[in-house]
């Protein structure tokens, strides 16, 4: 498996407007405008083995030193790729963010994300409630963090 910088904005779209990746990131309402990838500003990792696309992952700086993340991996791979993804993520980040903070922001709704990023060193560092409306609801994020 390989996770690496691409430039490929398509593969990026392909992957984020998946309908089950879609579903899960996007707030009601939301359609394809409010989706903006840029490849030349932040990071984005293309996830794959051999000719198979697992997932992209997003690094948007929003400070000096600090970059929010987002991981999407096809819901197909995610059961056998999810974890060797989250280390090669891991070791990316060491290598080309060394000393900054990395954080997140996950629904309450979504609970083995959260899992998940709790894995790789991530921290529960507040609640930002009500702040995403999902499935005609507002529901609360966690806000995670870790250091690289």
């Amino acid at each position: 498996m390989i996770v690496e910088r691409t430039l490929n904005t398509g593969l990026c779209y392909d992957i984020c407007l998946n309908e089950t990746i879609w579903d899960c990131i996007s707030e009601d309402g939301a359609t394809v405008d409010n989706l903006k990838i840029d490849v030349v500003k932040d990071y984005w990792l293309a996830i794959y083995d051999n000719d198979i696309d697992i997932g992209v992952v997003s690094f948007k700086q929003k400070y000096a030193k600090t970059w929010e993340v987002h991981i999407h991996i096809l819901p197909e791979y995610r059961r056998d790729y999810s974890k060797k993804a989250g280390l090669l993520i891991e070791k990316w980040a060491k290598e080309t963010l060394d000393g900054c903070t990395i954080t997140t922001n996950v629904p309450t709704i979504y609970p083995n994300v959260r899992k998940f990023m709790l894995q790789y060193g991530f921290e529960d560092i507040g609640l930002l409630r009500k702040a995403w409306l999902k499935h005609g609801q507002r529901n609360d994020m966690f806000v995670m963090s870790r250091e690289v």
